[in-house]
């Protein structure tokens, strides 16, 4: 434990990550998705890119919202919504923990 303005914390260890296990515990546990992140170091980012694929998602329901008789549309938008940015984030939750591993095995041979 470290501490860092008064706030402990642990810092991420650097060892290498399973992608298999990041990816199904993601699936199955919601909110795991921010401890893969912490793990592999790139909270920030997979916060972003959810946060954007929500945002764009609400988007395109609003867009909707001004059809007539599209209450329906609108919902089927904001669940395509939430679960695509559940998936977007999953592939870069994969890709980062490949690149994640790949980096600590040029420093660690």
């Amino acid at each position: 434990m470290e501490d860092n303005g008064g706030i402990p914390y642990d810092k991420p260890k650097k060892e290498s990550v399973s992608v298999a296990w990041q990816a199904i515990l993601c699936v199955i546990l919601p909110f795991y998705w921010i401890y893969a992140l912490y793990r592999i170091k790139r909270v920030g980012k997979g916060v972003l890119v959810y946060l954007g694929t929500l945002v764009g998602g609400i988007g395109v329901a609003y867009v909707f919202s001004s059809l007539e008789g599209s209450d329906m549309i609108v919902g089927i938008s904001v669940i395509i919504a939430l679960y695509g940015g559940g998936i977007v984030l999953l592939l870069f939750i994969v890709k980062w923990t490949m690149d994640w591993n790949e980096k600590l095995n040029e420093f660690n041979p």
